[in-house]
């Protein structure tokens, strides 16, 4: 932010004059850095990734030189790649076969937010050769117990593998946010075999599971040949799980938080739908007419619209709250009435 004072001097015939001085207030926005992106295609490739093999699915592109305050854009060409998400540090990009090879252009830009006049910097591109036909035909991965095991539906001998994950963020109701790809040190089989840092413990009456809410699992399939090496990415779940899309479809449900309790009255049994943007662990706590706690559960929601069952017979018959507290400070609250049995 720069102030200059300008005066003005018309000259003629010899003689001149100068004009009253004014100033000028110019306003210099800073020009946000040229955005560094790197593919985590394998943890062995050091120089980055020149060339693929066609139909290579979810390769990740990473921004690593992230500044505060700073939009990121990616595109790419040709327009039938796909890019599952084009305003984040994070994607996933998708070459789709081809009966003859093609060169395809990804490109990342940063741009300052409006306060900060709007500024781009120049884009970070990388130019990448697929070559024609698909090397991977990619299978579904499915859940096996016990153990809470993945397992990747395909075990041919020229394949390899490595297992990976990305950390969810919830963004809203109905969408979440992959971040932080990561490659899972050992995991080299067609087997996943999750450590204790992936399970959600017993909850309840509610099983311990694997832990779906806070990350997406993929493999990294790799396919080795005497002139290629190919490699393409599977998801068991998350938004950029392409075999999730056989499973029913999620309603869409509204990010408001509502709780609905039925039967009402009832005799202590009852179930409560929850629904809207409150995930993970959900403190749930019975309070009678004068206040007090009388029953204390904690609760998983993992999904936009989850329903739970209570069966508390002990309560004795009056009118209670159902007080729901979400782990980011969500609450709902629920009146409900128990009859004498």
């Amino acid at each position: 932010n720069t102030n200059y004072t300008i005066t003005t001097t018309f000259t003629n015939a010899g003689k001149s004059c100068n004009s009253t001085p004014f100033n000028l207030n110019v306003i210099v926005n800073p020009k946000p850095l040229q955005p560094v992106f790197t593919e985590l295609l394998d943890p062995d490739t050091g120089n980055g990734t020149t060339s693929l093999c066609g139909g290579t699915s979810m390769l990740s592109m990473q921004i690593s030189n992230i500044d505060p305050g700073i939009n990121y854009s990616w595109t790419v060409s040709p327009s039938n790649l796909t890019i599952e998400d084009t305003a984040n540090t994070v994607t996933a990009i998708s070459f789709p076969d081809s009966s003859v090879a093609y060169q395809a252009v990804i490109s990342a830009i940063a741009q300052n937010t409006v306060q900060n006049g709007s500024c781009k910097s120049k884009a970070t591109q990388v130019l990448i050769d697929v070559s024609a036909g698909n090397a991977i035909i990619e299978k579904e991965i499915v859940p096996k117990e016990p153990g809470h095991l993945l397992v990747y539906l395909d075990n041919s001998s020229d394949l390899r593998y490595h297992w990976g994950y990305d950390s969810m963020e919830v963004v809203n109701a109905n969408t979440k946010r992959l971040v932080s790809p990561t490659f899972i040190d050992g995991q080299f089989y067609q087997m996943f075999v999750p450590s204790a840092k992936f399970i959600q413990p017993a909850n309840g009456s509610d099983p311990e599971q694997l832990d779906t809410i806070h990350y997406a699992y993929w493999v990294q399939v790799i396919k080795i040949s005497p002139t290629d090496t190919c490699y393409t990415r599977v998801y068991y779940n998350g938004p950029y799980c392409t075999f999730c899309g056989n499973r029913p479809d999620e309603e869409s449900i509204s990010e408001t938080v509502i709780a609905l309790l039925w039967p009402n009255p009832s005799v202590g049994n009852f179930n409560v739908s929850v629904s809207g943007d409150i995930y993970g662990r959900i403190d749930a706590r019975i309070v009678n007419a004068i206040g007090q706690t009388v029953i204390q559960r904690t609760l998983l929601k993992e999904d936009p619209k989850h329903e739970f069952s209570f069966s508390e017979e002990e309560i004795p018959p009056g009118i209670y709250q159902l007080q729901l507290l979400g782990n980011r400070g969500e609450k709902v609250n629920v009146k409900f009435v128990v009859l004498s049995k």
